[in-house]
Formats: C-alpha cells, sequence, structure tokens
C-alpha cells in the first residue's frame, strides 16, 4: 500500500501530507518476495513496469536498479517474513523467509552504499502474537541500522 502511494498510484492526500513533491518513478522500484498479489495487483505491477525479485536473488535486478539511481530507500514491510514471524499481521504469508535471509537481504542493499532513508513498517504491537511481531520488527530494524552503520549512507 505504500509503495503504491509513493508511486502516485494511491491516496494523493498523503503524499501531500508528507511534503512530497513528486511521485517515485515505478521503473525505479524493486519489489522483493511479494508472495500474494491478487490479479489486479499483478496487473499493476506489470504495466508499471516494477521489477520483482526473490529474496535470495536480486542481486541483477539491485544491480539495475542502483546503476540509475543516486539513493536508495530501503522500504521493509514486516509481512515478508514467515507467518511465524509475524503472527498478529493481517497480510502474514506462510513460507516467507526468517530473519537471517531478510537480514542479509537488507545487508546486501547497505552495502551498495546508496541507501539515503531505511523503515521497518507494520510491525503490529496489539493482539495474540503482538511480543513475537514486534520482536520481529526491531530485530529487522537492528540489523538495517547495524548494515547501515557498516556501510554508510548516501
Amino acid at each position: 500500500m505504500l509503495v503504491a502511494v509513493y508511486a502516485g498510484l494511491a491516496l494523493p492526500q498523503w503524499r501531500d501530507l508528507a511534503g512530497m513533491i513528486a511521485p517515485l518513478p515505478t521503473d525505479r522500484i524493486l519489489l522483493v518476495d511479494v508472495r500474494n498479489l491478487d490479479p489486479p495487483e499483478a496487473q499493476l505491477i506489470r504495466a508499471a513496469e516494477t521489477a520483482i525479485a526473490n529474496v535470495n536473488d536480486f542481486a541483477g535486478p539491485l544491480a539495475s536498479l542502483t546503476a540509475t539511481c543516486d539513493a536508495l530507500y530501503l522500504h521493509v514491510d514486516s509481512d515478508i517474513l514467515d507467518a511465524a514471524l509475524v503472527p498478529n499481521h493481517a497480510t502474514r504469508e506462510p513460507n516467507g523467509p526468517g530473519l537471517a535471509d531478510v537480514s542479509a537481504a537488507i545487508d546486501t542493499v547497505m552495502a551498495t552504499s546508496k541507501v539515503g532513508a531505511f523503515a521497518v513498517v507494520s510491525a503490529h504491537g496489539a493482539g495474540p502474537g503482538s511480543a513475537i511481531s514486534v520482536a520481529s520488527g526491531t530485530a529487522l530494524i537492528r540489523a538495517g541500522l547495524k548494515a547501515w552503520a557498516r556501510h554508510g549512507a548516501v
């Protein structure tokens, strides 16, 4: 949802309120480990020329992106993780990667030294399983901050 907002495909008032002057070009978006798209979402992503890659195999698409961009925004939705790690998330999916795989992917992006902003979103702190979800979100934030400190930022 937030990526659609950044790209100018939904909720323009959110971009306005955030002071975002121009939408992010959709050909400069790389979605990693998208496991559950409804047909309209899949059609929109294809039409928008947005790249999709697997969490364990995105070096090529990342290299293409870094070749055309001066700065990257690394946005991690916590529902990328396996459902067991985000049990109270409304859009959790089975068979997702674990913390080690996502942390390694974060490190790979940070190693480009082009990350100018980093966010982990959707770590819900209420309801059954919230302690697990918050711990998972916290682990992703820590992994990102450690990698950012190690590799530098834009």
